[in-house]
């Protein structure tokens, strides 16, 4: 098909044209209306008891570190979870949840190697307000308190023994992430023209295959009856 042809099928197919114009320029304006997000990002560090007696989950630094890790578990479950080359990667950028939280331990180990070294719990949170991420992050630094809390007193620890916990940044501080207008609309318009291109030419190639088809095709045999000798004749 030459560029000539191509310009013809755009007109032939103005109908088709103007529903995909119709179509982009309507999710182009929808890409365009988005607000963005409210985003926090604070880190719960425990700590280990002011008097240092045995303690069933603190004995060292490093069992302060594993006590964290049961933590963890007791709060998002104890399924697989996706691994980044860096534990600064965020869930802004890494998943497509608008309003909820993102609970983990610290991991330095990158990608493909496990470095669970401090004792501390990263907490994101996303949401439409800045009010709905600051509960959110609240709700979950609670809810890491309460478990804490729960693991200890189910061990039989002292109270007076207790590893704690502390959030910081505190208060969180809250950012209002917004994605790039332009871009949203050069990548609708461009995905709305391709479509559109491929729809034409996808139709005009149906037509002519289905005219090929019938150019090809054999002429087919009939019986003509002769009124007067009421003989056949075949054409």
């Amino acid at each position: 098909m030459t560029l000539w042809d191509l310009v013809l099928a755009f007109f032939r197919r103005w109908p088709v044209l103007l529903v995909g114009a119709l179509i982009t320029c309507t999710c182009g304006g929808l890409a365009t209306r988005d607000n963005g997000v409210y985003w926090t990002r604070t880190q719960v560090i425990l700590l280990a008891p002011k008097e240092w007696y045995p303690n069933k989950l603190e004995v060292s630094p490093w069992e302060v570190t594993k006590a964290t890790g049961v933590v963890v578990k007791r709060v998002v479950g104890a399924g697989s979870r996706i691994k980044y080359a860096s534990p600064e990667a965020t869930m802004i950028g890494t998943s497509n949840v608008r309003d909820g939280t993102w609970i983990r331990q610290e991991d330095n180990g990158g990608q493909w190697s496990v470095g669970l070294t401090s004792p501390v719990i990263i907490v994101e949170a996303v949401g439409p307000t800045p009010e709905r991420a600051q509960e959110l992050q609240q709700v979950a630094a609670n809810l890491i308190a309460h478990n804490l809390a729960q693991l200890q007193r189910d061990w039989g620890v002292n109270p007076k023994l207790w590893i704690t916990s502390t959030v910081a940044p505190a208060p969180a501080v809250i950012y209002h992430v917004t994605g790039s207008k332009p871009r949203a609309l050069g990548m609708t318009a461009l995905l709305g023209v391709g479509i559109t291109l491929g729809f034409v030419l996808a139709l005009e190639y149906r037509v002519r295959r289905r005219a090929e088809t019938d150019a090809d095709a054999p002429e087919s045999e009939f019986v003509i009856l002769d009124d007067a000798a009421g003989a056949p004749v075949t054409n």
